[in-house]
């Protein structure tokens, strides 16, 4: 058991070494031990996870740190450039109001592909998802929707109205995003 779980801790490590969304693991196993491992009643659930079972999580999260510092030296900053490119990020030359309205309606896009993955791109590069710039767009509403009612689930869940799969559920869906 032991040996498993040294050897997931570098698994991690290499992971992030490899690709910096592997960093996610950290929240994802925190949820996977929070909504199925713990039991009891919600406020019971909550304590018992912060008070004991979240020591096993302290090495992934070191591990994150360590990893975070190491591309903070490489890159010198754990972020891209202030300004990238506007074929690398068009959202970056965007308003504040723009950003914001065009991530949420990423988020609608997402679960549209995760359920109907019919026209799927292999590279979401410059304009291939037009920017957001009004909030009478339908794609705002319907990735607004999407975040409520995600966000729902999962307070559901956490307050025991919801089964513990649920929130699970969606957790995963919103920690790598």
């Amino acid at each position: 058991q032991q040996q498993l779980y040294g050897v997931s801790l570098l698994a991690m490590f290499l992971g992030c070494l490899s690709k910096e969304h592997a960093v996610v693991l950290v929240g994802m196993l925190m949820a996977y031990d929070y909504f199925l491992l713990v039991k009891g009643n919600a406020p019971d659930r909550m304590k018992r996870f912060w008070t004991q079972d979240f020591k096993r999580h302290i090495p992934f999260v070191l591990v994150a740190v360590l990893f975070l510092g190491i591309r903070h030296g490489v890159t010198g900053g754990l972020f891209l450039p202030a300004q990238p490119a506007l074929v690398d990020n068009p959202l970056a030359h965007l308003s504040s109001g723009g950003r914001v309205l065009t991530a949420v309606a990423v988020a609608g896009k997402y679960l549209g592909l995760v359920l109907f993955p019919i026209h799927l791109s292999a590279d979401y590069s410059y304009n291939q998802i037009p920017a957001v710039m009004s909030v009478v767009d339908y794609r705002f509403w319907w990735g607004l929707m999407v975040c409520l009612v995600g966000i729902s689930t999962i307070v559901l869940s956490i307050r025991g109205r919801l089964a513990p799969e649920w929130g699970l559920g969606a957790v995963l869906l919103a920690i790598p995003f």
